[in-house]
C-alpha cells in the first residue's frame, strides 16, 4: 500500500506540474487535509500525499517568477505579508538557536510524544521538518494568493466543495447509521492503534465521527471550516441551495460528533454569525442569518434535550447520552483530556521558562494552538501570528456587495471558525491545515465580478444643447 499511495501522490504531482493552473489549484487544496486521515494510508504515512503535491504546486509557481511581471506581483505580496514574514524569521531563528540557548532550561512536550515524552530541553530537539514545513507552507499561501490573482479562486472553491462531499458525505453517513444502530467499520481505515483506536468509542452500534480521519478531533478540525464556507455562501446567495444542504450535513454530524473540539467550533461559529447579523446592514442577508442561526439552535436544543431526557444506559438515546457525557462533560478524567491538559501546561511552562521568548520553533507540541505557540515562540510569535490572523479576518468587516466579496467573506469566515478547534486541540502551525487556503482567498481581491447586490447608480441629466452665441 505504501507504494500505491506513494504512486497516486506523484501522479497527482505530475498534473499539478503539467496541468492546467486550476487544476493545480483545485488538487493542491483538495489534498491537503488528507495528511490527518488513514484512508487508504495502511502501511503508509499519509503525509506523504499532500506534501508531494504541495511541493509540486511550490515548484510550479517557483518556475513563474523567472518573469519580471510575475516576479515583481510576488514580490509586492510578500511585502504585505509582514506579519507572516516576521513570523517566518523569528520561528526559523527560534527554532536554530533557541534550543540551544536556552539548553536545560526547562522541559517541552515533544514533536515524538511516544519516543520522547515530555523531554529536557536541549540542541537534539531541534526540528528541521517543522522548520520546512513552515517555510513551504508559508510560500505556499503566497503561491496561492498570486495564482488567485491570475485565474481567481473558483478552483480553490471546487477543491473545498470536494472535500466537503467526500469527508462530510463520509460522515454524516457514519453519523446517520449509528442513529439506527447500524455499524459503520472504521478499522480499515485507522492503523494508529497506540492513539487513534482509544479515540474511536462505540456504544449502541454508534461510533464517534471520524469520516476517515485518525480520530474525532481531527475531523472536527477540519469540518468546521466547510461549514462556516457553506454559511456564509448561503446567506450572501452565492450556490445558495448546494450550500444549505452540504452545509445542513455538516451541522448536524459535527452536532453528533460527540468531539469537544467539534462543539468549539461550532461556538466561534456562531459567535461569529450572531455578531455579524447583528451589525448586517442588508435586511435580506440579516433575515437569512437569523433563519439559519435560529433553526440551527431550535434542533440543537431539541437534540440536546432528547438525549439528556434519556436515562444514562436505557435504549440507544441512554447509550448516546452516555457517550456524550463521556466525552465531554467527565472527558476531563480520560486519558486524552489528561495527556493534553499536561501537554498544554508544560508547553506554556516553557514559554515562561525562557523568559517569553519561547523554546524554538518545533520543539513544542502542546495540545492548542496557543499553548504551542507560546511554548516554542513565545510572545513576539504570539503577537505576529495574531497579526496574521487579524489581516485574514479583516474581510469579515466589509459588506459583501458583490460575488467576489461573498466568496471572500466565506473564506474568512471559514479562517475564523477553524480557529476554534485549533484552540483547543491544535499542534501548530501545520503545512496541511486548511487555514493557509482559507486566508489566501480571504486576502485576494482578484478581477471584479458581477454585483450580486447592486444598487441603482443615478442618471446623469441629459447635457443642455449649447446656445447659439454662447
Amino acid at each position: 500500500m505504501t507504494t500505491i499511495w506513494l504512486g497516486v501522490g506523484l501522479a497527482m504531482a505530475g498534473i499539478i506540474l503539467i496541468g492546467p493552473l486550476r487544476w493545480a489549484m483545485a488538487i493542491a487544496a483538495m489534498t491537503l487535509p488528507m495528511a490527518a486521515t488513514m484512508v487508504l494510508a495502511v502501511g503508509a504515512d499519509p503525509i506523504t500525499l499532500p506534501v508531494l503535491t504541495t511541493l509540486a504546486f511550490c515548484l510550479r509557481h517557483a518556475t513563474t517568477l523567472v518573469t519580471k511581471p510575475q516576479r515583481e506581483i510576488f514580490l509586492s505580496l510578500v511585502a504585505r505579508e509582514w506579519p507572516l514574514l516576521a513570523l517566518l524569521g523569528y520561528a526559523l531563528v527560534s527554532g536554530v538557536f533557541f534550543p540551544r540557548l536556552f539548553a536545560g532550561m526547562t522541559v517541552v512536550p515533544s514533536q515524538d510524544m511516544a519516543r520522547d515524552g515530555f523531554a529536557i530541553l536541549g540542541p537534539h530537539l531541534t526540528s528541521l521538518p517543522q522548520m520546512a514545513y513552515f517555510l513551504v507552507a508559508s510560500y505556499f499561501y503566497i503561491a496561492l494568493r498570486q495564482s488567485i490573482l491570475r485565474v481567481g479562486p473558483m478552483p480553490l472553491v471546487i477543491g473545498i466543495a470536494i472535500q466537503a462531499l467526500a469527508f462530510g458525505g463520509m460522515g454524516f453517513m457514519q453519523a446517520m447509521l449509528g442513529l439506527v444502530g447500524v455499524e459503520f467499520p472504521v478499522d480499515w481505515l485507522v492503523t494508529n492503534t497506540q492513539y487513534a483506536l482509544l479515540t474511536i468509542v462505540e456504544s449502541a452500534g454508534f461510533v464517534r465521527v471520524t469520516a476517515g480521519f485518525v480520530e474525532a478531533s481531527a475531523w472536527a478540525g477540519w469540518a468546521a471550516g466547510p461549514l462556516a464556507f457553506c454559511y456564509a455562501l448561503f446567506i450572501n446567495r452565492v450556490a445558495a441551495v448546494p450550500a444549505l444542504l452540504v452545509g445542513g450535513a455538516l451541522a448536524a454530524t459535527m452536532l453528533l460528533s460527540t468531539s469537544s473540539s467539534a462543539y468549539a467550533g461550532l461556538f466561534v461559529l456562531a459567535v461569529i454569525a450572531v455578531a455579524h447579523a447583528l451589525v448586517d446592514p442588508s435586511p435580506a442577508r440579516r433575515l437569512r442569518a437569523m433563519v439559519v442561526l435560529g433553526v440551527g439552535a431550535g434542533v440543537f436544543v431539541a437534540v440536546a434535550g432528547l438525549i439528556l431526557s434519556a436515562e444514562p444506559g436505557q435504549g440507544f438515546l441512554g447509550d448516546l447520552r452516555m457517550m456524550l457525557e463521556e466525552m465531554t462533560v467527565r472527558k476531563q478524567y480520560s486519558y486524552s483530556a489528561i495527556e493534553r491538559g499536561k501537554m498544554a501546561e508544560v508547553g506554556f511552562q516553557a514559554g515562561l521558562d525562557t523568559f517569553g521568548l519561547g523554546a524554538g520553533f518545533g520543539t513544542v507540541r502542546a495540545s492548542g494552538i496557543i499553548a504551542t505557540l507560546f511554548g516554542a515562540i513565545g510572545v513576539p510569535g504570539l503577537i505576529l501570528f495574531l497579526a496574521f490572523v487579524a489581516m485574514a479576518a479583516r474581510i469579515l468587516l466589509v459588506r459583501p456587495r458583490t460575488r467576489q466579496d461573498a466568496i471572500r467573506f466565506a473564506a474568512g469566515f471559514a479562517f475564523m471558525s477553524s480557529m476554534g478547534p485549533l484552540v483547543v486541540s491544535g499542534v501548530g502551525l501545520d503545512l496541511t491545515n486548511m487555514i493557509w487556503v482559507y486566508a489566501a482567498i480571504a486576502r485576494t481581491q482578484w478581477t471584479p465580478a458581477p454585483a450580486m447586490e447592486t444598487v441603482a447608480a443615478p442618471r446623469e441629466a441629459p447635457a443642455e444643447p449649447a446656445r447659439a452665441g454662447a
